[in-house]
């Protein structure tokens, strides 16, 4: 489906209807050049995921992760995954025959603005892979574990990580269309 915006409230707002639609697990993959609204289109989706804090690019810190507050669950009867942000597969393989291990090593990411009170609630995932040079790059910041996680991924610069998102993935593709912007969006349940 495409849809037209005119301004940065209305990239929001479908931001807001597109969280709507989002459960756990989801990942939504955001195309287009620099300026085309990315980072706007995901302050919309993190705020209707009920994230309180002023939602920024994370180019220097690769991700950021806050926490949502409202609406969203796991569509399956499945424990949910936690992820491993150690970015080491062989640590990742060798824990997850061990069920006796539940406690998982701290996030080398820094934590979020503590500004404003945070609920509790799913993990929402900035990841922004535009500073990323090749697929090592990838697993050096253990995105699988991202993907596989009970999180929801909002991922710019979707490109540079094709070969690894899921098949279910949402595709957000994003151009500038005179004053305004051109979304299209593909791979939703349901349209918006």
């Amino acid at each position: 489906m495409v849809y037209h915006t005119k301004s940065s409230e209305e990239t929001v707002a479908l931001g807001r209807t597109l969280a709507l639609q989002l459960t756990a697990g989801d990942v939504v993959a955001f195309y287009g050049d620099l300026g085309a609204g990315k980072t706007t289109m995901i302050k919309g989706v993190a705020a209707g995921l009920g994230v309180l804090e002023v939602v920024k690019s994370p180019s220097f810190v690769i991700v950021t992760e806050y926490r949502g507050r409202t609406g969203v669950h796991h569509q399956d009867t499945k424990t949910p995954r936690t992820p491993d942000r150690t970015g080491n597969r062989q640590e990742r393989q060798e824990r997850q025959g061990s069920a006796e291990e539940s406690k998982l090593p701290p996030s080398p990411f820094p934590p979020p603005s503590r500004g404003r009170e945070q609920r509790e609630g799913v993990p929402v995932y900035h990841i922004d892979l535009y500073r990323l040079n090749d697929g090592s790059d990838l697993e050096s910041i253990g995105l699988d574990s991202y993907l596989e996680g009970d999180g929801v991924c909002l991922i710019e610069w979707a490109e540079r990580a094709e070969r690894v998102l899921p098949a279910s993935a949402v595709c957000v593709r994003m151009s500038v269309d005179g004053a305004g912007r051109r979304i299209e969006i593909s791979g939703l349940r349901a349209p918006l």
